[in-house]
Protein backbone atom coordinates (compact mmCIF):
# COMPACT_ATOMS: atom_id res chain seq x y z
CA UNK A 1 0.00 0.00 0.00
CA UNK A 2 2.72 2.27 1.18
CA UNK A 3 4.18 1.95 -2.58
CA UNK A 4 1.25 3.02 -4.00
CA UNK A 5 0.80 5.94 -2.24
CA UNK A 6 4.12 7.26 -3.31
CA UNK A 7 3.75 6.40 -6.88
CA UNK A 8 0.72 8.34 -6.71
CA UNK A 9 2.82 11.56 -4.83
CA UNK A 10 4.88 11.72 -8.17
CA UNK A 11 1.84 12.78 -9.98
CA UNK A 12 1.38 15.96 -7.82
CA UNK A 13 2.31 18.03 -10.27
CA UNK A 14 0.03 16.24 -13.30
CA UNK A 15 -3.07 18.30 -12.13
CA UNK A 16 -5.23 19.49 -9.34
CA UNK A 17 -6.68 16.66 -8.33
CA UNK A 18 -3.61 14.49 -7.56
CA UNK A 19 -3.26 15.39 -4.36
CA UNK A 20 -6.96 14.92 -3.08
CA UNK A 21 -6.84 11.32 -4.99
CA UNK A 22 -4.96 9.99 -1.48
CA UNK A 23 -7.85 10.40 -0.06
CA UNK A 24 -9.59 7.07 -1.35
CA UNK A 25 -6.52 5.00 -0.24
CA UNK A 26 -6.32 2.93 3.13
CA UNK A 27 -3.94 5.44 4.78
CA UNK A 28 -4.75 9.42 5.42
CA UNK A 29 -3.02 12.18 3.35
CA UNK A 30 -1.83 15.10 5.61
CA UNK A 31 0.06 18.53 4.75
CA UNK A 32 2.07 19.34 7.39
CA UNK A 33 4.09 22.82 7.94
CA UNK A 34 7.89 22.73 10.02
CA UNK A 35 9.42 25.73 11.50
CA UNK A 36 12.12 26.80 13.48
CA UNK A 37 14.33 29.39 14.92
CA UNK A 38 15.82 28.26 17.44
CA UNK A 39 19.35 25.97 18.37
CA UNK A 40 20.22 24.61 14.83
CA UNK A 41 17.45 25.08 12.40
CA UNK A 42 18.04 23.21 10.28
CA UNK A 43 18.70 19.94 12.12
CA UNK A 44 16.13 20.44 14.27
CA UNK A 45 13.79 20.15 11.05
CA UNK A 46 15.41 16.95 10.06
CA UNK A 47 14.67 15.58 13.73
CA UNK A 48 11.19 16.35 13.62
CA UNK A 49 10.83 14.52 10.44
CA UNK A 50 12.40 11.56 12.43
CA UNK A 51 10.37 11.56 15.21
CA UNK A 52 7.22 12.10 13.12
CA UNK A 53 8.17 8.69 11.26
CA UNK A 54 8.40 6.82 14.47
CA UNK A 55 5.16 8.01 15.37
CA UNK A 56 3.53 6.93 11.82
CA UNK A 57 3.20 9.67 10.02
CA UNK A 58 5.79 9.17 7.33
CA UNK A 59 6.64 11.81 4.51
CA UNK A 60 6.02 11.19 1.24
CA UNK A 61 7.67 14.53 0.02
CA UNK A 62 9.21 17.17 1.43
CA UNK A 63 9.97 20.68 0.61
CA UNK A 64 12.98 22.73 0.19
CA UNK A 65 14.18 24.74 3.18
CA UNK A 66 12.73 28.87 3.41
CA UNK A 67 13.85 31.17 5.30
CA UNK A 68 11.41 33.35 6.88
CA UNK A 69 10.90 36.58 8.31
CA UNK A 70 8.95 36.18 11.81
CA UNK A 71 5.50 37.70 12.15
CA UNK A 72 3.42 38.82 14.50
CA UNK A 73 4.59 39.07 18.13
CA UNK A 74 7.69 37.07 16.82
CA UNK A 75 8.62 39.89 14.68
CA UNK A 76 11.84 40.82 16.97
CA UNK A 77 13.20 36.87 16.77
CA UNK A 78 15.57 35.28 14.68
CA UNK A 79 14.25 34.23 11.07
CA UNK A 80 12.71 30.97 10.91
CA UNK A 81 13.67 28.17 8.42
CA UNK A 82 10.66 26.58 7.23
CA UNK A 83 9.81 23.78 5.61
CA UNK A 84 5.99 21.71 4.35
CA UNK A 85 5.85 18.11 4.32
CA UNK A 86 3.14 15.83 2.89
CA UNK A 87 2.80 12.45 4.43
CA UNK A 88 0.95 9.32 5.08
CA UNK A 89 -0.58 7.98 8.37
CA UNK A 90 -3.11 5.83 9.44
CA UNK A 91 -3.67 7.96 12.52
CA UNK A 92 -7.25 9.46 12.87
CA UNK A 93 -7.03 13.74 12.54
CA UNK A 94 -7.22 13.95 16.22
CA UNK A 95 -4.55 11.31 16.97
CA UNK A 96 -2.27 12.71 13.99
CA UNK A 97 -2.24 16.22 16.07
CA UNK A 98 -1.97 14.78 19.11
CA UNK A 99 1.61 13.04 17.93
CA UNK A 100 2.80 16.78 16.35
CA UNK A 101 2.08 17.87 19.54
CA UNK A 102 4.38 15.05 21.24
CA UNK A 103 6.97 15.78 19.32
CA UNK A 104 7.28 19.36 19.99
CA UNK A 105 7.41 18.25 23.32
CA UNK A 106 9.71 16.43 23.40
CA UNK A 107 11.89 18.52 21.69
CA UNK A 108 11.57 21.23 24.03
CA UNK A 109 8.67 23.38 22.74
CA UNK A 110 5.94 24.50 25.12
CA UNK A 111 2.52 25.16 24.38
CA UNK A 112 0.78 26.12 27.48
CA UNK A 113 -0.57 29.83 29.10
CA UNK A 114 3.04 29.90 30.41
CA UNK A 115 4.61 30.19 27.19
CA UNK A 116 4.89 33.99 25.80
CA UNK A 117 3.83 34.12 22.54
CA UNK A 118 6.70 34.77 20.12
CA UNK A 119 9.19 32.68 21.93
CA UNK A 120 11.82 31.52 20.14
CA UNK A 121 11.24 27.48 19.34
CA UNK A 122 13.28 24.38 18.70
CA UNK A 123 10.47 23.28 16.26
CA UNK A 124 7.19 23.92 15.22
CA UNK A 125 4.49 21.69 13.63
CA UNK A 126 1.39 22.87 12.40
CA UNK A 127 -1.51 20.10 11.06
CA UNK A 128 -2.76 21.56 7.75
CA UNK A 129 -4.98 19.37 6.17
CA UNK A 130 -5.77 15.57 7.28
CA UNK A 131 -7.53 14.64 3.73
CA UNK A 132 -10.44 17.13 2.26
CA UNK A 133 -11.30 16.59 6.50
CA UNK A 134 -13.44 20.02 7.94
CA UNK A 135 -13.09 20.31 11.45
CA UNK A 136 -13.78 22.92 13.72
CA UNK A 137 -13.22 22.18 17.06
CA UNK A 138 -11.71 23.64 20.45
CA UNK A 139 -8.60 21.20 20.23
CA UNK A 140 -8.56 21.01 16.49
CA UNK A 141 -9.54 23.16 13.36
CA UNK A 142 -9.24 21.31 9.47
CA UNK A 143 -7.94 22.54 7.28
CA UNK A 144 -5.96 25.38 10.09
CA UNK A 145 -7.58 28.39 10.19
CA UNK A 146 -4.53 30.88 8.84
CA UNK A 147 -3.13 28.53 6.30
CA UNK A 148 -4.44 30.24 3.40
CA UNK A 149 -3.34 33.82 4.40
CA UNK A 150 0.85 32.58 5.53
CA UNK A 151 3.24 33.33 2.68
CA UNK A 152 5.49 30.82 5.05
CA UNK A 153 3.14 27.89 4.98
CA UNK A 154 1.64 28.18 0.91
CA UNK A 155 5.28 28.47 -0.94
CA UNK A 156 6.95 25.53 0.58
CA UNK A 157 3.24 23.99 0.28
CA UNK A 158 3.15 24.94 -3.28
CA UNK A 159 6.76 23.25 -4.04
CA UNK A 160 5.33 20.07 -3.09
CA UNK A 161 1.46 19.70 -3.43
CA UNK A 162 0.12 22.69 -6.03
CA UNK A 163 -3.02 21.16 -6.64
CA UNK A 164 -3.83 20.55 -3.34
CA UNK A 165 -7.35 22.00 -3.19
CA UNK A 166 -8.59 23.76 0.06
CA UNK A 167 -11.67 21.95 1.13
CA UNK A 168 -13.59 25.42 2.38
CA UNK A 169 -11.40 28.01 0.23
CA UNK A 170 -11.99 25.77 -2.96
CA UNK A 171 -8.88 27.04 -4.55
CA UNK A 172 -5.56 25.52 -5.13
CA UNK A 173 -2.60 25.64 -3.09
CA UNK A 174 -1.38 27.69 -6.05
CA UNK A 175 -3.97 29.90 -6.29
CA UNK A 176 -3.88 30.78 -3.11
CA UNK A 177 -0.37 31.45 -3.15
CA UNK A 178 -1.19 33.94 -6.31
CA UNK A 179 -3.34 36.50 -5.10
CA UNK A 180 -1.89 36.43 -1.31
CA UNK A 181 -1.13 39.94 -0.07
CA UNK A 182 0.94 38.98 3.08
CA UNK A 183 3.91 40.71 2.80
CA UNK A 184 6.28 38.65 4.72
CA UNK A 185 9.82 37.96 2.80
CA UNK A 186 10.23 34.38 2.71
CA UNK A 187 13.11 33.30 0.78
CA UNK A 188 13.83 29.60 -0.56
CA UNK A 189 17.69 28.76 0.56
CA UNK A 190 18.36 25.10 0.24
CA UNK A 191 16.87 22.07 -2.21
CA UNK A 192 16.88 19.89 0.51
CA UNK A 193 17.36 19.13 4.31
CA UNK A 194 21.28 18.29 4.21
CA UNK A 195 21.50 15.93 7.25
CA UNK A 196 21.42 12.37 6.98
CA UNK A 197 18.13 11.13 8.83
CA UNK A 198 16.13 7.81 8.36
CA UNK A 199 13.29 9.71 7.23
CA UNK A 200 14.82 10.23 3.55
CA UNK A 201 13.05 7.73 0.97
CA UNK A 202 15.28 5.79 -1.38
CA UNK A 203 16.44 8.31 -3.99
CA UNK A 204 16.37 11.39 -2.36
Amino acid sequence: MLLGIRSKILMLAAGPTAVNQLIYLAMAAIMLSLGANEGQRERNLGEALRRLRQKGIDPLRVSGIYETEPVGTAADSRWFLNMAVLASTDLEPAETLAACLQVESDMGRRRDARSPKGEPRAIDIDLLAWNDAVIVGAELTLPHPRMHARRFVLEPLVEIAPGWMHPIEKRTASEMLATLEDPAVVRRVRDRIEETVEWKLEGR
